[in-house]
C-alpha cells in the first residue's frame, strides 16, 4: 500500500520499473490521492493508470485542462501526434 504522496511521487520519479508497477496496482488511502491530486498536480496523469483510484479522485480531476490535452494526443494517430506533454516512459 502507498503511505503518502510522498511515497508515490518518490515511486513515480524513479527509474525503477517495479516501483512504477507500484503506482499503477497498489491502493493508498483516500486522503493520500486527494493529497496527490490537490498538491502534485504534474502526478494527476500518473494517478488516472492506478487500478485502485477511488471515483471521487478521478472526479476530482477530470476537468483538468492539462488531461484532456493528453488524451486527445493519445486518441491521434502516432504519425499525427504532436510533442508529447508528459515524459512518456521508456
Amino acid at each position: 500500500m502507498i503511505e503518502s504522496a510522498k511515497e508515490y511521487v518518490r515511486l513515480r520519479e524513479s527509474n525503477d520499473g517495479a516501483a512504477w508497477q507500484r503506482i499503477k496496482r497498489e491502493e493508498a488511502p483516500l486522503q493520500v490521492w486527494l493529497d496527490i491530486v490537490r498538491n502534485h498536480p504534474d502526478m494527476r496523469f500518473w494517478v488516472t493508470f492506478n487500478r485502485t483510484v477511488p471515483v471521487q479522485v478521478l472526479r476530482e480531476i477530470s476537468g483538468d485542462p492539462d488531461l484532456e490535452g493528453a488524451r486527445q494526443d493519445r486518441l491521434q494517430p502516432p504519425h499525427a501526434r504532436g510533442p508529447h506533454r508528459f515524459p512518456v516512459p521508456r
